[in-house]
């Protein structure tokens, strides 16, 4: 983003902006953090759909990461929020109640986050945080004491007097997400914010986000691919793919409930047997059998009839070594095919003896035996029947 574009977002506010009025005196505030409600957005770039009729509401004070892979939608949706999106759409934008995708990106009152952050290099940290209030034309002692308090905030208190060259990269995106709230914006919007930093950075600035969030009541809208950080951030999740929102949950709801093979692939890592759904099996389970005839059992988590095609989903964490106290339907012969060690825990692939179908089995390393199970053991596989879940 370079500097006119950052000067577009942090512009002067006019009394008609949805934040117009949002902390005039002292620093950012708590409880600020507004509604926003999307409206049936849809764009197309040529010939490919960006957006296919998405909407969406995120709560006061939420903080949404809308997840998916390369060219879902989520970025152009991000943009469109943001008043940056290039060419025409069709929907609405709502923040607090107040219809702003008509308004252009300075009077939108939003705080926006970019990967790549374009701090101005020639300006201390004080100078970078304090450009929006400047450009509101806030008083100078309005500008020091709020300039103070969002150092403070991020814990850069001491820093203010460098210049970006002289910080490192997660104090560098510090100074960006305070000079992204220091004019109490009501909403927060985040493009991939972490992606450029190691993953130890990575997750001290997650840690540091959600304690902004939940600090200052911000609605946070914060896109992403990488299905951890969303997890281990967001109050919900917005699984998007090919311009379409495919399911909207909790972390919780979205790694146990998915409710296609798609997010059940995408969030978190799970292996998926074929085959087609059976008789009911009671408890909310029914058989499945496979296309190499295994006889097992699942969960349902929409309604199925028999013999209609379907998947098995099993997560590796749920797969143990051994049969002991295996129900029926939910164990089997399998012969190792490869293993791999992974510090805190050994993932091992087995394929079943009958119908040679692939399972992955993540075991603790602080469990395994000090001679790890070798290719071609053969070893006895179970699981929960309600572990296990049948989708269509």
């Amino acid at each position: 983003m370079t500097a006119a574009s950052i000067s577009s977002i942090d512009s002067p506010v006019t009394s008609s902006s949805p934040s117009s009025g949002a902390g005039t005196a002292g620093g950012p505030q708590a409880g600020i953090g507004e509604r926003v409600l999307i409206q049936e957005l849809s764009k197309r770039y040529r010939n490919t759909v960006a957006l296919d009729n998405v909407s969406l509401e995120v709560g006061a004070g939420e903080l949404v990461s809308i997840l998916g892979p390369s060219g879902s939608g989520k970025t152009t949706t991000l943009m469109i929020i943001a008043g940056f999106s290039e060419g025409a759409y069709s929907g609405q934008v709502l923040v607090g109640g107040r219809r702003i995708d008509d308004l252009p990106p300075n009077r939108r009152g939003i705080g926006v986050v970019f990967q790549h952050l374009e701090l101005f290099p020639h300006m201390t940290v004080e100078d970078n945080i304090a450009f929006p209030l400047r450009m509101r034309g806030e008083p100078r002692s309005v500008v020091q004491q709020r300039v103070g308090e969002a150092l403070e905030l991020v814990q850069l208190s001491a820093f203010g007097k460098r210049i970006p060259a002289q910080l490192s990269g997660g104090q560098r995106q510090r100074v960006a997400l305070a000079r992204a709230v220091v004019y109490s914006p009501p909403v927060l919007l985040l493009d991939e914010p972490f992606g450029a930093l190691d993953k130890s950075l990575r997750e001290d600035m997650q840690a540091e986000l959600r304690a902004l969030n939940r600090k200052l009541g911000i609605t946070v809208i914060h896109v992403t691919h990488d299905q951890a950080e969303a997890m281990a951030i967001s109050d919900r999740i917005v699984v998007m793919n090919k311009g379409r929102i495919e399911q909207v949950g909790t972390p919780h709801q979205l790694y146990f409930n998915p409710e296609s093979r798609f997010v059940g692939s995408f969030v978190g890592e799970s292996v998926f047997i074929d085959g087609a759904a059976g008789k009911p099996a009671g408890q909310g389970r029914c058989e499945f059998r496979s296309r190499g005839g295994l006889v097992l059992q699942g969960r349902v988590g929409k309604p199925l009839a028999e013999g209609q095609e379907a998947a098995l989903m099993l997560r590796p964490e749920s797969v143990r070594l051994g049969a002991e106290g295996a129900a029926p339907g939910a164990s089997l012969e399998a012969v190792v095919v490869d293993t791999v060690f992974g510090g805190e825990r050994r993932m091992y692939t087995v394929a079943a003896v009958q119908g040679g179908e692939h399972f992955k089995v993540s075991v603790p390393s602080s469990a395994l035996s000090a001679t790890p199970l070798a290719a071609g053991e053969r070893v006895h596989i179970s699981w929960s029947p309600d572990e296990a879940l049948i989708l269509s």
